[in-house]
């Protein structure tokens, strides 16, 4: 069986997908090693078969990426294909620019969407695109709450709940304790490639966190310094 080991980058409906071999064999977000196997395949494998082998798997790419079938099947047509079309696929630089963006855009729409929160994204280039999730203040104006930038795997936390002037025990009145954890934790897991962590009294106010919780001090409040500190989920309810 004769396979064609050829790594491509390809967009099928809005989805990167990353090939080796056969076509319908693909990763999804490959992972570092796999992107280092693609390489070294790349780098030998590939140029090494006749313009007939290429041929073969430059039209099953084609219809892949395409739903089509090419019109004309000539030498022209494969050179272009091949070396032009196809090469934009294998632009890794590319395929890492566009996974890491469309990632923290999904994963910070989710989170907006999930909280009730406004999503945003600022600038066009890798060095200032960001992230954004606002949050309406007490004045009903949207305002920036948490910018993060992934090129740079920075988070900016613009200020608590205090200093940003949300006051969610006035603003959101459905934040609960419970809830304001799970966002804390889906926004420690959507920042866990970066290594960052963020705590619960990084974003809310202690005179905020103390009506929302109905406890007379912060501090005294371990889900105040989630995930910091373990405690059982139960308790959540209890308290």
């Amino acid at each position: 069986m004769n396979t064609i080991y050829c790594p491509m980058i390809v967009d099928k409906n809005g989805q990167k997908y990353l090939c080796i071999g056969d076509i319908d064999s693909y990763y999804i977000n490959p992972t570092d090693k796999e992107l280092e196997k693609v390489k070294e395949i790349l780098n030998t494998a590939y140029y090494s078969y006749s313009d007939t082998e290429k041929r073969k798997y430059t039209v099953k790419m084609f219809k892949f990426t395409t739903d089509k079938e090419p019109a004309n099947v000539n030498d022209e047509w494969l050179s272009h294909q091949t070396y032009e079309g196809l090469e934009y696929y294998m632009d890794y630089e590319k395929y890492l620019f566009v996974t890491t963006k469309n990632n923290a855009v999904n994963d910070f729409s989710y989170i907006a969407n999930k909280y009730g929160f406004t999503f945003k994204t600022e600038g066009e280039k890798k060095e200032n695109f960001a992230v954004v999730l606002q949050a309406k203040n007490t004045d009903l104006r949207m305002t920036d709450w948490i910018k993060y930038y992934p090129f740079r795997e920075e988070l900016h936390i613009i200020g608590n709940t205090d200093e940003c002037n949300l006051w969610f025990c006035d603003t959101r009145t459905d934040m609960t304790p419970e809830k304001i954890l799970n966002l804390v934790d889906d926004i420690n897991l959507s920042l866990v490639d970066a290594d960052i962590a963020v705590q619960v009294k990084e974003l809310i106010d202690p005179e905020d966190w103390q009506e929302i919780a109905g406890v007379h001090d912060a501090s005294e409040d371990k889900r105040y310094y989630f995930p910091s500190i373990e405690y059982d989920y139960n308790e959540i309810e209890r308290e």
